[in-house]
């Protein structure tokens, strides 16, 4: 029989999260005499579509106070920001906070980022910080091929292999199914496993970045098995996920 491979995409989910907190600057960091200035950190510098979250430091390096300071974070289209507080009424010179924004939404195929925003009011006038964050997505599309067994008979089962490789920077997360002409199918991230699995379900799966997943296709005949041949489709609707 020739397999065939049907590929699948959907869009990766995001969501990021931050807190509000006291972060005190290093002794000796602000002088008593400079004017409030605003500095702004993000780690990490870049991350995936759905990954860690990132931690935004909103830190006043001067020795007066910075007041009315506000964060505001814009995004790529498709991107929906939460910002839990949305601004701070005083910060003290030498001192910091942990900024907490939550965005979620879908992520397209191009290079996109995060750029943040703080802002504020010293005795010199207004302060502004910016920082980025990269959002990384997999634009090397993941590939998927069947091997294995392929000949399926009245006696004997197809035992087929569906390998997905991701070569790109993000983990790619779906499901992957599978058909053949009315025959029983079974899917299994286990060899062991595959013979256990309920007919026709499809297998949740994860691949990591640079990654490859295994999953295995277990093919077993419906009497009568017309002409000794049974078309394998399998489907694997991913991240990102390409021929």
């Amino acid at each position: 029989m020739n397999p065939h491979a049907i590929f699948g995409s959907r869009a990766a989910a995001i969501l990021y999260t931050f807190a509000i907190g006291a972060w005190p600057l290093p002794t000796g960091s602000a002088q008593a005499n400079e004017p409030g200035t605003l500095t702004l950190e993000a780690q990490p510098a870049k991350v995936a579509a759905g990954g860690v979250p990132i931690s935004v430091k909103i830190g006043n390096s001067g020795g007066a106070p910075v007041r009315g300071v506000g964060l505001t974070v814009k995004g790529p289209p498709g991107l929906q920001t939460e910002i839990k507080p949305t601004a701070l009424d005083r910060l003290e010179g030498g001192a910091s906070a942990i900024a907490v924004v939550t965005t979620s939404g879908a992520v397209g195929q191009r290079p996109s980022a995060l750029i943040l925003e703080a802002t504020g009011t010293s005795d010199a006038g207004d302060t502004v910080a910016l920082a980025t964050v990269d959002i990384a997505t997999a634009e090397a599309a993941a590939s998927l091929t069947l091997a294995g067994n392929t000949r399926l008979s009245d006696r004997s089962p197809a035992d087929v292999l569906a390998i997905i490789t991701n070569p790109g920077d993000a983990q790619v997360d779906g499901e992957v199914r599978a058909a053949a002409g009315g025959h029983d199918v079974r899917l299994a991230a286990a060899a062991t496993a595959v013979s256990q699995a309920p007919v026709g379900t499809p297998l949740r799966i994860s691949v990591p970045a640079h990654g490859t997943a295994i999953v295995f296709v277990q093919v077993t005949a419906n009497a009568p098995l017309r002409r000794g041949v049974a078309p394998v489709v399998v489907t694997a609707a991913l991240g990102a996920l390409d021929e």
